[in-house]
């Protein structure tokens, strides 16, 4: 039941993108505001309080106990994406990303070299949907499965200068969930950057400015 909810959930989170289609400014305030009071500030509040009271929801795993949750790490990935990047990057990524993890995760139970194989096709797939041409949809969907692989591991750590002693150093280590989005968003940016043409353009189109309450 716990995994089975876990994986819904990862596949519901792609629908953050229903975001785009809400107005640039919402009640005077740019959307962005809304994004991260309900995709940063709210879910890292969440696991703070989780985290301090040893609470594993359900559908959390049990090393989640005392580490943010990937829900947590998807979502601070998804608000980089669609604060700093194009809607025809992040979009897509946020999508393929949301539902190869999961479908990885199970396929995986059986055979990684298979769960990396039917993570690419999927996400190849959501790709070529938006619009990419069929190579464009080959190399991000193989970015996605990259981003899968990959971890940040580092310490943040206060100069000794700073304490006037020794210094105090806060490891870290990111979640697949945060790189999963970021790897393909960032690296099909720089592309993006250099050739422009070969991307489609932005589907999701923004409603009309909310400007009062109901």
């Amino acid at each position: 039941m716990g995994r089975a909810l876990r994986r819904l959930s990862h596949l519901a989170l792609g629908a953050i993108i229903v975001v785009y289609l809400f107005p640039e400014r919402i009640y005077g305030l740019p959307r962005g505001f809304y994004i991260v009071l309900f995709f940063t500030i709210l879910p890292l509040t969440i696991e703070y309080f989780r985290i301090k009271r040893g609470v594993v929801f359900t559908g959390l795993r049990e090393h989640e106990k005392s580490r943010v949750a990937s829900y947590a790490w998807f979502c601070q990935g998804v608000v980089i994406s669609i604060l700093f990047f194009p809607q025809q990057i992040a979009a897509p990524a946020i999508v393929a990303a949301a539902a190869a993890d999961p479908l990885m995760g199970e396929v995986r139970r059986l055979s990684r070299g298979s769960a990396l194989l039917a993570g690419f096709l999927l996400s190849a797939a959501v790709f070529f949907l938006y619009g990419y041409s069929l190579p464009l949809s080959a190399l991000s969907g193989a970015l996605v499965v990259l981003g899968e692989l990959l971890e940040v591991r580092g310490v943040v750590r206060l100069r000794e200068e700073a304490l006037g002693g020794e210094g105090a150093g806060l490891p870290f280590k990111t979640d697949d969930d945060f790189t999963t989005v970021l790897v393909p968003v960032v690296l099909l940016a720089l592309l993006y950057h250099f050739l422009p043409n070969l991307f489609p353009g932005a589907l999701l189109k923004p409603s009309a400015p909310f400007t009062s309450l109901p």
